[in-house]
This record gives C-alpha cells, structure tokens and sequence, in this order.
C-alpha cells in the first residue's frame, strides 16, 4: 500500500465530522477511531453527540463516571495505537474522528509521558491555594496558566521529582503516530444550524442528567450538563416522570431560557475549537463535508 494509513477528521462540534463518518463506513474500507474527550464516556450519550449506530466505530463510551478525572491524553493515545495497529492488521484503514483538537495535535507532536503523583503528594497539592501552588511552578508557568487542575498537576510534578513540568515537556516523546489530518471547517452558519438542530433534543438531554445526576455525583465538563443541573435544582426535579408531568408558562419560559444559554455556549464551544484547529494544528482545512467525503474515499481505494 502506497501512501497515508492513518486518517483524521477534526472539526468544531456540529461541524458534520459524523456524518462523513458514517458514510465512510459504508465502504466496508476504514474503521472509525473516537477522537472526542467526551464521547470516550458511555454516560450522557445524548448531550455528548455519540453516534447512534456504532458499528464499524472503537473508543466510544468505553468509560464511565469513576473515570472522570482519570483518563488523559497520554491513556487515549496508548489505546490509539492499539486500535490503528489492530486496523491495520485486519487491511484497513483507521480514520480517526472528533472535535478534541488536543488529541490530534498529542499524536502529531508525541507525548511526554509524565511521572504519577503519589498519593501524599497529591492530597497535599488539592489542599493549596491557586497562589500557594503557584510558588511551586515556575515563574513562567505561574504567569500564564490559571487553571487549577493544570497547577496542581505542575506542582505535583515538582514536589515530587525536583523538575519543573517544562523539562519534562522537553524530555522524550511517545506515541508520535503518522497520521494525515483533515479539518472540517463549514462556515460558522452552517455550525450554528448544526447546534440548532441537536437541540430539538433537549427533553431527551434534561432526561437523561435527570437520571444521571440521581444516581451519580462527580463533576461533568461537558457543555449543558452544569446548566442542565441548575435547571432540574431550580424545579426540585427528582425523577424523569416528575419532569414529564411539569407544564406552565414559567416553566416553558425557563426552557426557552435553558435552550438559549445551551446554545450560546455550545456556540462559544465551536469558536474556541475551530481557532484551535486553525492555530495549533497541522491540518488541510475543507469547508464542505462532501469534498472531505470525496477526499478520503479517493484516499481508500488508493489503499485497494
């Protein structure tokens, strides 16, 4: 076989990378590979978009609530290679597929792969402050990350090895893999139509964080769900009948409110993606999803 074995397909949310997904499939050519930090929970398929027919598609909600703060890039991309390798060996072709810009630019670039904390170290970071965690980082890094999460792991990272976390960031990379990346960027109408749309949703969004969010209790990074949650609160909603048998004007109106801030954010969301893809990554912009789909397909049979 002469050429790319390895594809990808990113695009902001509601960009249209599913649906060349699926028609790809059809070939009978290529394996779909979850490319989305969301879609790898099984939790929320809904609001988190998971395709509803995952034959022919691998790392699609294979984790669940207790993994939540657990997985990372370094983990997604050792799978990553596992599943290419096994594509491969069956004479196919793997084409990755997702909005999680940070995914592809981690298989383009490699990934350090970073010491754990140990236990003590990191009950002992969760209890500082952002200043105190910052006069455990460099300089540098203090000035301009002011993300928590991100501190605490830097921190961490020195208390424990003595090394700021860019030495680490210099030292040897893992999980480099050959890959030709397409990014699938429609004009920001057509995504907010796409966004639009998803939304028609939303009953089937608010019924299932309703029984989620009864059964389980863990923080959800994923557009809506927050917003969701303080809905369901606002309304005393304990269960998805008691949510059905609601009417009235001031609860139409809050769900008119709810879908605005939904839609808003999942707007901003799309933004933030595609000046990603633009600027960090090394990818061949396309505006339209048929061009994308001609692309690739003659990209598959190259591969006969």
């Amino acid at each position: 076989m002469q050429g790319w074995t390895t594809y990808g397909i990113v695009g902001p949310t509601a960009s249209g990378k599913s649906k060349v997904a699926n028609k790809l499939i059809k070939t009978g050519k290529c394996i779909i590979i979850n490319a989305d930090s969301q879609q790898i929970f099984w939790h929320l398929p809904i609001l988190s978009a998971i395709p509803q027919d995952l034959s022919g598609h691998v790392l699609y909600g294979i984790l669940d609530h207790n993994d939540v703060g657990n997985f990372s890039v370094a983990k997604w991309a050792k799978l990553v290679h596992e599943e290419v390798k096994f594509v491969h060996s069956q004479g196919k072709i793997a084409i990755l597929v997702g909005g999680t810009g940070m995914y592809f630019k981690a298989l383009q670039d490699g990934i350090v792969q970073m010491p754990e904390l140990n236990n003590d170290i990191e009950s002992y970071v969760s209890n500082l402050t952002i200043e105190q965690l910052k006069s455990h980082v460099s300089n540098q890094y203090a000035a301009i990350i002011h993300d928590r999460r991100r501190l605490q792991k830097a921190a961490g990272i020195f208390l424990q090895t003595n090394k700021h976390i860019e030495e680490w960031y210099c030292g040897k990379r893992d999980f480099k893999l050959p890959i030709k990346v397409y990014a699938l960027l429609p004009d920001r109408i057509q995504i907010w139509r796409n966004i639009e749309k998803r939304l028609a949703r939303l009953d089937e969004m608010i019924c299932q964080v309703i029984e989620f969010s009864s059964k389980h209790k863990c923080d959800i990074e994923m557009i809506g769900y927050d917003e969701i949650l303080e809905f369901i609160h606002e309304f005393k909603i304990n269960s998805v009948d008691q949510y059905l048998a609601i009417s009235g004007s001031e609860f139409e109106a809050k769900k008119k409110e709810l879908k605005e801030i939904v839609l808003y954010r999942t707007r901003q969301y799309a933004k933030r993606q595609s000046t990603y893809i633009r600027n960090c990554l090394d990818a061949e912009i396309i505006n339209d999803a048929d061009i994308l789909y001609e692309k690739l397909i003659d990209s598959l049979n190259q591969h006969e």
